[in-house]
């Protein structure tokens, strides 16, 4: 019930002369014009790092960043933004695609300006943590989710080339080749003997060893960059804290698609991962674990408990683009599924105190992530949420922040409340809060404590029991019981759970046996080999009404979706941009 938060060691500080070095070599990267305060300058990978790597758009140009250099003795510390714009996984959706986006580097503008009210603003009062950190920004241009790592064009795709991958390490390649090898008045200081091809690109510059904390976040695709190269980025820099903070990027939480529940069928692993035309990059542990199985190590339910890097996740708990790529039709009895598979996912990444999350009730796909326009939660600003996570403050409270509203008293459908300018789409108002539970034997402290510490969620069982656990010290001060189940019982449990498996069960059961939902024999065998882990999750004592609420056959008609129709395709949970563009416009 009450367990510390592990820290993670903090980087030792730089002198004052190393940082100046630093700010040197930044400026460097850049053209010697001078740049406007919001603004990053355009860099295009060198020959040797395009050729070597394959570093390349769609098209075959040279890949490339943008950057702006620290102005401040903070020239350590990186923001990495990487872009986001769907996909294309046909040839047709590629032809398109290519004409669609600005796959040509050629064509890219010399500068770019910095977005506001985020992590890569450089204005201080908007962005306090990371207003004067190195921003590099990643355009998208491959068309495969940041993932691709062919060498050569995809004759069956158009002769289009699909190097993401490719692409993000020839940033990092021609970023260490600014920084490692680095001469001032005669003097260099090297972290290592840089390529033929870096030496080359460094010559005359100079510079500093590499970064000691980066910060890698991303949207849509660009989210899904991001959860699959935070570990990335830290196998190349491995003195810094590296962490990754995705938003909307979560495909997906352990979902069903509208067709296959109407079917009375999982979902399978393959439509929701990547496609094998990209020859996506994998992440080193998933990929070791697995035996490169590219289903379970690009979806990201799978992935998830296999990524090492702290991560922050970043989501909307009804995405709209998801919703659309698994077939949802406006159906309700759909959009509530959902909401419960994405909760249930969050209690999983709850487990982990090295993650956090910030998740509004919101119908959006984006849009609702910046530090203006994200709703309130809980009285929390996503800003401040970010902010306690990265540099390791220690408000756990802050670190897993999400809207219960649809649960607790609510229809089970959108609702958190947006205000002034913050985006938040939802279906009802946020609900009244529940009367309290029975006190008794709880101490009256403990009691005002838990309603001050966890207002509303008197009943709501598995959001309450994570509210609890994040006041944990506050609570056991008040005098609450060391044990966890007296608090649950007599705070959170629900006066009639609407099924036999609570929330964490089905949090549970998603993390230790995934896409094994219906999947009668096979779930079985999953169930019995975590039976004690799924005991410990407030599982039924009674193994057979798990197999009768989760493996069964029909276990995946729960809750009747009655006309949910949609999906089509080849693949029907596969961020599909044809659906997403014409439901959604996004």
């Amino acid at each position: 019930f009450f367990s510390p938060l592990a820290l993670l060691p903090c980087a030792t500080s730089l002198s004052l002369g190393t940082a100046s070095l630093m700010v040197r070599v930044l400026l460097l990267i850049v053209s010697s014009t001078a740049l406007s305060v919001a603004q990053m300058n355009k860099v295009i990978l060198p020959d040797g790092i395009v050729t070597g790597l394959g570093a390349r758009c769609m098209d075959g140009t040279p890949g490339g960043y943008y950057v702006q250099p620290s102005k401040t003795t903070n020239a350590t510390k990186y923001v990495i933004y990487i872009e986001g714009g769907g996909e294309c996984r046909t040839l047709s959706d590629c032809q398109e695609w290519y004409t669609s986006h600005n796959a040509n580097t050629s064509n890219w503008p010399p500068t770019k300006v910095l977005a506001p009210e985020t992590e890569m603003d450089d204005d201080c009062s908007a962005n306090p943590d990371f207003c004067d950190w190195v921003k590099v920004y990643i355009p998208y241009c491959t068309g495969d989710m940041h993932s691709g790592t062919q060498m050569a064009p995809n004759a069956a795709m158009g002769g289009y080339y699909f190097a993401g991958h490719n692409l993000i390490a020839g940033v990092v390649a021609d970023l260490k080749a600014k920084i490692e090898t680095s001469c001032t008045g005669g003097g260099c200081i090297s972290n290592g003997t840089a390529t033929a091809a870096a030496a080359e690109h460094s010559a005359g510059h100079t510079g500093v060893g590499s970064p000691s904390h980066v910060f890698v976040v991303g949207s849509s695709a660009g989210g899904i960059g991001a959860l699959m190269h935070t570990d990335y980025f830290a196998e190349q820099w491995p003195a810094a804290v590296v962490k990754g903070a995705p938003e909307c990027g979560f495909f997906y939480a352990g979902v069903t698609a509208a067709n296959d529940l109407k079917a009375g069928v999982p979902t399978p692993a393959e439509h929701l991962g990547f496609i094998p035309d990209w020859k996506p990059y994998l992440p080193a542990a998933c990929a070791a674990a697995t035996n490169g199985n590219m289903s379970v190590c690009t979806d990201a339910h799978t992935l998830y408990p296999y990524l090492q890097q702290p991560l922050f996740i970043r989501e909307n708990q009804y995405d709209t683009a998801k919703l659309a790529n698994c077939g949802w039709n406006g159906s309700t009895d759909y959009l509530k599924l959902w909401g419960g598979w994405m909760r249930a996912q969050l209690a999983v990444i709850a487990r982990n105190p090295k993650d956090g999350f910030f998740s509004g009730s919101c119908l959006n796909h984006g849009g609702n992530f910046g530090w203006r326009t994200s709703p309130v939660v809980n009285g929390v600003h996503m800003r401040d949420a970010v902010s306690n996570w990265y540099f390791d403050k220690g408000n756990v409270a802050l670190q897993y922040t999400f809207d219960n509203c649809s649960v607790s008293g609510g229809s089970g459908l959108p609702c958190t409340a947006a205000a002034g300018s913050s985006v938040c789409n939802h279906l009802s108002p946020s609900p009244s809060p529940p009367p309290p539970g029975p006190e008794a034997p709880l101490t009256p402290a403990c009691t005002a404590a838990l309603k001050r510490d966890c207002p509303g969620l008197t009943g709501a069982g598995a959001a309450c029991a994570t509210c609890v656990r994040a006041h944990a010290t506050d609570l056991r001060g008040a005098g609450c019981p060391q044990e966890y189940q007296p608090v649950y019982d007599q705070y959170c449990a629900p006066a009639a759970p609407p099924s036999p498996l609570n929330q964490e069960c089905m949090a549970a059961l998603l993390n230790d046996c995934p896409h094994l939902q219906g999947r009668a024999a096979a779930c079985r065998t999953c169930v019995t080999a975590h039976r004690q882990d799924l005991r410990a999750a407030m599982c039924p004592s009674e193994d057979n009404q798990v197999y009768a609420n989760y493996c069964a056959n029909d276990a995946l008609h729960a809750g009747g979706v009655g006309n949910v129709g949609g999906g089509g395709g080849h693949h029907v949970c596969d961020l599909s941009a044809d659906l997403r563009i014409k439901i959604f416009g996004i």
